[in-house]
């Protein structure tokens, strides 16, 4: 629906008020879909911001310095060079969240 002189997109919401089973009247609230659509745009901004902040690690931030953690980071660097449509199944916690960005910039 457009509305007012300049013709903005809006939306109408409304309701009836009923007093003892008889209607007495309504209540209406109107959106600007502008407004809707700014809302949108911010969101979007912020998780394109959140996706880059996200992936800023490299390996040298990983903190580990045994054996089997040593073999970790090299197999993850290794794996960086593949190509992989697939789910790695794996217990949470124990580093992905780390390990998956650093894996993204091995490529």
């Amino acid at each position: 629906m457009k509305l007012g002189p300049k013709r903005k997109d809006v939306v109408v919401n409304v309701a009836p008020v009923m007093v003892d089973g008889e209607l007495k009247g309504s209540v209406g609230v109107i959106h600007d879909v502008s407004e809707f659509k700014r809302l949108s745009e911010e969101l979007e901004k912020a998780r394109r911001i959140i996706r880059t902040l996200e992936a800023k690690y490299s390996f040298a931030d990983i903190i580990g310095y045994s054996d089997p953690m040593k073999v970790a980071i090299e197999q993850a660097k290794k794996s960086g060079t593949y190509s992989c449509n697939g789910t790695a199944k794996r217990r949470v916690g124990y580093g992905e969240g780390i390990v998956r960005p650093c894996d993204s910039q091995c490529k």
